[in-house]
């Protein structure tokens, strides 16, 4: 382990040494563990050090803290990514159920809780997925398709509104709604080649010109086209890189799907997961638009890849929303 250096790193990012100590206690255990260094974990191991934790109830926010932290400070991407696949539903069916608690009641939503166990952070991706499949069946058998529509696109992920803040300034900016589209699609360009140059990671994406080339001859990736009164967009690809370079249908749409409750029922025929569970990424993806326009937007999932697709695509309708023409 590089603790010198790494020690550094937190440093020079002003990060808390209480933090830096939790962490080389976390890393020091895992190598003792595993018996190994820490800079020679493969996939492998590193699962077997999550269900470690995962198994003595340690598997918290501390614990991938640590271990994203020291996967990026040592740029091995692939484990850094695969860490993602654990934390990316961090608090997302707590808020589907305060959502669903809000817009149906409380005894509707504890019907719903009576019949689930919520997965705890650390479960493994591949087991997941069954939990979603009994939550999705709870949900029909409580609600109908449009209710749970509503339910599902919510902020399930809770990203705060000031997260927006440089597209509401650059809306503001704009002379047109299709104007502000084209220079957020160019902003985002322009992200994704610094970390292209820098050989860093963006969120859980490995940038390379090939990837930067196919965002760039799609305006509906990471912002949206505008056609009559609809915006469209599509989900960029969870692991583009790879995305790109496969050929096979199935694992396609795997190396597409974002979802750490259902990426795994692509590849897993046991997990029968309803499509409309993919409201959930409805949610995420029309909140920004949300927040530019400062109003609550109808979208409709038009293409998804638990449903057989590719790609995932949306609609949000614009129908009766004040927008810059």
């Amino acid at each position: 382990m590089k603790k010198t250096d790494f020690e550094s790193y937190f440093q020079d990012r002003n990060i808390p040494h209480d933090d830096f100590i939790l962490t080389i206690k976390i890393l020091d255990e895992i190598e003792a563990f595993l018996s190994v260094e820490i800079d020679d974990l493969t996939a492998e191991s590193l699962d077997k050090a999550i269900e470690l934790f995962y198994d003595s109830n340690r598997s918290n926010v501390d614990f991938f803290v640590a271990m994203m932290r020291y996967m990026r400070f040592i740029k091995q991407h692939d484990l850094f990514i695969r860490l993602t696949q654990y934390t990316g539903g961090l608090d997302v069916i707590e808020s589907i159920v305060a959502r669903m608690e809000k817009l149906k009641g409380h005894e509707k939503a504890l019907k719903v809780l009576k019949r689930v166990t919520l997965p705890r952070l650390g479960m493994k991706p591949e087991d997941i997925i069954f939990f979603t499949e009994t939550f999705m069946t709870t949900l029909h058998h409580e609600f109908g398709p449009e209710d749970i529509k509503l339910i599902l696109t919510g902020n399930n992920h809770q990203i705060p509104i000031s997260s927006f803040e440089a597209d509401r300034i650059d809306y503001e900016a704009s002379n047109t709604f299709e104007e502000f589209l084209k220079s957020k699609h160019q902003r985002i360009l322009e992200t994704l080649n610094q970390h292209f140059l820098e050989n860093k990671v963006w969120f859980e994406q490995l940038i390379t010109k090939e990837v930067i080339d196919y965002i760039a001859s799609d305006q509906e990736m990471l912002s949206a086209r505008l056609v009559d009164d609809t915006l469209y967009l599509k989900k960029i690809p969870y692991n583009i890189d790879g995305f790109l370079k496969e050929n096979d249908p199935l694992q396609k749409r795997y190396l597409s799907c974002h979802c750490p409750f259902a990426r795994e029922a692509i590849l897993n025929k046991k997990a029968d997961i309803s499509p409309l569970w993919c409201y959930c990424s409805a949610g995420f993806e029309k909140h920004p638009f949300e927040t530019v326009l400062n109003q609550p937007l109808k979208i409709r999932v038009l293409q998804s890849v638990l449903n057989g697709d590719d790609v995932c695509r949306f609609a949000i309708s614009l129908d009766g929303v004040e927008y810059k023409k």
